[in-house]
């Protein structure tokens, strides 16, 4: 089964470009504009979107944008926790430079796609390093899911167990409240819960599990 592979670039000629490649390994879906990042989270979501490429310069040639795409990585992993979002760039070294809070091996080098000419095995490369990320995405995410699934069945047939793990079932459970729909959960859940609150966070639990077994 191939991955789903969103393409933002502000010009059509080069979204064109990018699918040429993106296609030999993805199921590419263009993006040409979005309102708000709320559009383009919606987007992603409804698409099924598994990694968003993102042209550097979106600001340049008339562009309907008014941010690069250092701006909208920060935003999409703000709202989806550690979602696999690649920037495209020719001039990478410099652009990790300047995008200090950008994950480094996220910042890709379009000199590596050759687009029908030049160096194949570079591609190949670059298409297998993008896949690779987005596979240890869904790996981590899977084992997550996992071990919330074990901490759930503590939780229900051995109470005095579950206390000595709740503090790990809080936090897998913000966690992944991010991962599936980008909610801001109050960070007041990492203290101790009230039994109030805990009731209300199991209720909260219960309700992604299903929403992950669909």
């Amino acid at each position: 089964m191939k991955y789903t592979i969103a393409i933002i670039d502000e010009e059509s000629e080069q979204r064109d470009q990018f699918e040429f490649v993106f296609e030999k390994e993805f199921n590419v879906f263009k993006i040409d504009t979005f309102d708000t990042t709320e559009n383009l989270i919606n987007i992603i979501k409804s698409e099924n979107i598994d990694a968003v490429a993102i042209d550097y310069r979106l600001t340049e040639h008339n562009s309907s944008f008014h941010d690069n795409g250092d701006f909208f990585f920060k935003e999409i992993r703000k709202k989806l926790l550690e979602f696999p979002v690649f920037i495209l760039t020719r001039s990478s070294d410099e652009v990790k430079k300047i995008c200090k809070t950008v994950d480094p091996s996220f910042i890709m080098d379009k000199e590596n796609i050759n687009y029908g000419k030049g160096e194949l095995e570079k591609e190949k490369a670059f298409l297998e390093s993008i896949k690779t990320k987005i596979t240890v995405y869904k790996s981590d995410l899977k084992e997550k899911i996992d071990r919330l699934n074990d901490l759930e069945q503590i939780r229900k047939t051995n109470p005095k167990e579950f206390n000595e793990v709740e503090s790990e079932y809080i936090n897998l459970n913000f966690e992944l409240s991010k991962y599936i729909s980008g909610a801001n959960l109050p960070f007041t859940y990492f203290t101790q819960a009230s039994n109030e609150r805990l009731d209300s966070l199991i209720s909260k639990t219960e309700d992604i599990l299903k929403k992950l077994d669909n």
